[in-house]
């Protein structure tokens, strides 16, 4: 037993690192508007980092951008791991429609990044069926309004 925690803090000392490293958010919410006349554009971006949150809303040609410092507690790292291995669904597509999208961002042994989708509806629907996945989206539509 003492070696499993062991190891699982070793785990989670190695993907602290590998994320100051990387420098990148650890999960994603992107709301975007299709195709419309520039008056009725409007959308968002929110990103979620080791320390804080990143929010950026537009209308037109116009954005406000906001930071809010967090702290990030529970194994992010273990939940965008168990979501990379979840099956995706994927439903019919609409051209040009305003589209939500959500993803992780899984830090892979060699430093390289893989984005994972969590879920996405509009131009491009898709449902990622993990359980882990539902929860980083629950966390997203929580932390990003």
């Amino acid at each position: 037993m003492k070696s499993i925690v062991s190891s699982l803090l070793v785990l989670g000392v190695v993907s602290r690192s590998a994320l100051a490293i990387y420098g990148g958010p650890l999960l994603s919410k992107r709301v975007s508007p299709g195709f419309m006349p520039l008056e009725y554009v409007t959308g968002s971006k929110c990103d979620v980092y080791g320390d804080r949150i990143e929010i950026m809303k537009f209308a037109g040609m116009v954005q406000i951008e906001k930071q809010i410092p967090i702290e990030l507690k529970g194994n992010i790292f273990e939940l965008i791991s168990e979501a990379a291995k979840g099956k995706i669904e994927e439903g019919h597509q609409i051209a040009d429609a305003p589209t939500t999208s959500y993803s992780a961002f899984e830090i892979q042994p060699t430093d390289n990044v893989k984005e994972v989708l969590l879920f996405s509806e509009g131009s491009y629907n898709a449902k990622n069926k993990s359980k882990a996945a539902l929860t980083l989206k629950n966390l997203l539509d929580l932390n990003c309004e």
